[in-house]
C-alpha cells in the first residue's frame, strides 16, 4: 500500500497534527493545508527545538522549587519529632 518513504512522511504529518492540536490548540488541517513538506519540516523542527528549550528551563526551575519544598518538609518533620511546634 505505502512505500517506506510514504510511511515516514505520513507519520511525520500525523505527529505534526497531533502536536499542533494538543500542545498549541491549533486547527492543524487549516494550518498545514497549503504548506509544503519542506516548510512543514522546517517549521516543526523550530517548534520542537523551542519546546525542548522551554521544557528544560521549566524542569530546572522545578528542581529548585522541589528542593526548597523538601527542605521545608524536613524542617516540619524534625520540629514535630522534637516537639518544637
Amino acid at each position: 500500500m505505502f512505500t517506506s518513504f510514504q510511511k515516514v512522511i505520513y507519520k511525520f504529518i500525523l505527529d505534526t497534527e497531533m502536536s499542533l492540536l494538543f500542545e498549541f490548540k491549533l486547527n492543524s488541517i487549516e494550518f498545514i493545508r497549503k504548506m509544503s513538506i519542506m516548510d512543514l519540516q522546517s517549521y516543526m523542527t523550530a517548534i520542537t527545538e523551542r519546546k525542548k528549550q522551554l521544557d528544560k528551563q521549566k524542569q530546572s526551575g522545578m528542581s529548585r522549587d522541589n528542593f526548597a519544598k523538601s527542605l521545608i518538609a524536613m524542617r516540619d518533620i524534625l520540629n514535630y519529632m522534637t516537639g518544637n511546634i
